[in-house]
């Protein structure tokens, strides 16, 4: 993508597939609004989804951190203001700084 301007920027069931993590968060924040939202969400949770990964094939699919390390990544571009790490879903979400 090469617009920006936008508010919100999800990425479900999808932010595993980001093997450069960093890059995905940066150039994110470069599509939002100064106050956009970017939201990493997957419906089934951390450990599952990375049960999931180690099935797929090489170079598909990337473990997920525990979000709090995952914030690695994201802590220079947005504040992150919710996170969940459960069996249901594995969630980080902040606003762009």
């Amino acid at each position: 993508l090469e617009d920006s301007g936008f508010d919100l920027a999800l990425a479900f069931n999808a932010y595993q597939l980001f093997h450069d993590p960093e890059a995905f968060v940066k150039k994110a924040h470069s599509l939002l609004n100064t106050g956009g939202r970017l939201t990493a969400a997957c419906a089934f949770g951390r450990a599952r989804t990375n049960a999931i990964s180690r099935v797929m094939p090489e170079g598909v699919s990337r473990q997920l951190l525990p979000p709090w390390r995952e914030l690695k990544y994201w802590s220079e571009h947005f504040n992150v203001d919710c996170m969940c790490d459960n069996e249901q879903l594995f969630l980080l979400s902040g606003v762009a700084l």
